[in-house]
């Protein structure tokens, strides 16, 4: 036989044997997010396993973390960035610029890729999927970000009483961590509940036991918004209670979620309301930690047996791909790896050597697991090992019984500034009535004053879309 054809055949034969081989192009996918940073060694380590589990797949990306320049955090550099024109593949938002993207065309409907894929909406949980097909553009894996009651349990004990299970039952806790000297420091001087700024974060539990529910009430045939409710009056003069006898900490309107957190631990606050799942592993390693010793937190039970209904409309944060991206396929897949059985095992366990180790199949978590926090998802899968302290077991034991949808929907941007106007009225009216500022007797000049100020366009608005 000819040389050149036994050539031929030899580099055919070559071919097909590794024709099985995916040898792919090498594409950068470029991705930017709040939680990462091209110069954390840890980040490194993480997104490197996403990063080689996809090559074994045949899909060969590079993997470029973008540092945002300008402005003076991530809310101010990305919107800068994005105008710009240097948009990333996979965007991380949390303040809402996604919108902005979506109605200049910039991102890209996720529908499809999920339908498709092998894992994601698997691990996506009923409210996620909601929200994706309310609006395609922010993809998350993540439970209700709703908030819990949690109190420190050897408190609960001084005290002599049960976990809460009625308004009365909360306030008469609250009231005792107050009045007592549980931290023994010789002084009475903790607070039984702190907040951050507002109200928001235990309104979760309070909202619904005093009736309120969704944000549009139906009243006499039509709707109504929830905060000119009496049941809001109602609300505002528990809190005011609460503040008058020194039990609701009075710096809660200035305080930062740190300094929150700090007088927990420190035994200034009796109780704060943190997100379910993860936060309450995050509250109990702290609270160890500041305390010197295990110190059992828990998590209780909402007042009313419910929490406050979540919005369906949209995701609040989450994953977004640019429609401009040449690499759609290939950031998706690296978006999806961290929902499949292999990338579960970072999100949940954290790094190899670091977060745990894995000895002939079996999994140990270290002493820092409890510090690890996934970078992407917090999927509706349990974990190889257990990973939740029992108070994150309880809260989505609470929570899986006790989420609802609410009836709240985007508004036009014509409408925008009513909207924002009627908020900013509420929570302004909210502290002055909670302080004791403003005597609750002037309820309904506020519930005006929220009419005047963009409530009543918001109301006709709600009143044609709702009906």
């Amino acid at each position: 036989m000819d040389i050149k054809i036994l050539i031929k055949l030899f580099v055919y034969s070559f071919l097909l044997l590794f024709s099985s081989v995916s040898f792919s192009k090498e594409v950068v996918v470029r991705i930017v997010s709040k939680d990462l940073s091209a110069d954390n060694e840890l980040h490194q380590q993480y997104m490197n396993i996403g990063v080689e589990a996809l090559k074994k797949q045949g899909i060969n990306i590079k993997l470029e973390i973008v540092e945002l320049t300008g402005g003076q955090s991530y809310k101010e550099k990305l919107p800068l960035a994005i105008m710009s024109g240097d948009i990333p593949d996979i965007i991380y938002d949390q303040y809402g610029y996604d919108k902005v993207m979506a109605d200049q065309g910039i991102l890209e409907d996720l529908t499809p890729y999920v339908a498709k894929s092998e894992h994601l909406q698997n691990a996506m949980w009923i409210h996620n999927k909601e929200r994706l097909k309310n609006y395609p553009y922010l993809l998350r894996a993540h439970p209700p970000r709703i908030r819990i009651g949690t109190v420190r349990a050897d408190w609960l004990e001084k005290a002599g009483m049960d976990e809460p299970q009625t308004l009365e039952d909360y306030y008469q806790m609250l009231k005792a961590f107050s009045e007592s000297d549980f931290d023994e420091n010789g002084s009475k001087d903790s607070f039984g509940l702190t907040m951050t700024g507002n109200t928001k974060r235990c309104d979760w539990i309070f909202n619904p036991a005093f009736g309120l529910g969704a944000t549009w009430e139906s009243n006499n045939g039509g709707y109504s918004h929830r905060y000119i409710s009496e049941n809001q009056k109602e609300k505002f003069a528990f809190y005011n209670k609460l503040y008058e006898e020194g039990i609701l900490d009075p710096e809660f309107i200035t305080d930062k979620w740190d300094v929150m957190e700090d007088k927990y631990y420190s035994g200034k606050a009796g109780m704060i309301c943190g997100s379910i799942g993860l936060t309450m592993n995050v509250y109990q390693g702290k609270m160890d930690n500041v305390q010197g010793g295990h110190t059992p937190i828990l998590a209780l039970k909402p007042p009313a047996d419910a929490f406050a209904p979540i919005d369906a409309s949209k995701e609040e944060r989450g994953y977004m791909i640019s429609a401009l991206s040449d690499v759609k396929d290939e950031a998706f897949a690296f978006l999806e790896y961290w929902a499949s059985p292999d990338g579960l095992i970072t999100e949940k366990l954290g790094l190899p050597g670091v977060h745990h180790t894995v000895s002939n199949g079996n999994y140990t978590l270290t002493e820092k697991h409890p510090t690890h926090e996934p970078l992407f998802y917090e999927p509706n899968i349990p974990a190889p090992v257990e990973t939740f302290v029992p108070a994150a077991t309880q809260s989505f034991n609470y929570a899986s019984n006790m989420v609802t949808f609410d009836n709240k929907f985007a508004y036009p941007e014509e409408l925008q500034a009513q909207a924002d106007s009627a908020e900013n009225i509420y929570w302004e009216y909210s502290y002055k009535f909670i302080s004791g500022e403003i005597p609750l007797t002037d309820f309904d000049s506020y519930v005006e004053t929220w009419l005047k100020s963009g409530g009543q366009d918001i109301t006709d608005y709600a009143n044609k879309v709702l009906k």
